[in-house]
């Protein structure tokens, strides 16, 4: 699961940045690039609760049909 977010979160970085340098440009003011951690931890959460929920449905229907 840690990997899987540690690299979700590096591939959203850099466009991130570059969409706020390029806002920082054309606006001509600072703006930098601010991560909420609640978001964050609420997808991580999200996805690793739908990941255990399908695995744990798949697993009940090949029982049910082996039985």
């Amino acid at each position: 699961m840690a990997v899987g977010a540690g690299l979700g979160v590096l591939v959203t970085l850099p466009p991130l940045a570059g969409m706020a340098s390029g806002l920082s440009q054309a606006t001509s003011s600072g703006v930098g690039l601010h991560l909420d951690s609640g978001a964050v931890l609420t997808a991580i959460t999200g996805t690793l609760v739908a990941a255990v929920l399908a695995g744990v449905m798949v697993t009940g229907k090949t029982l049910r049909k082996s039985a």
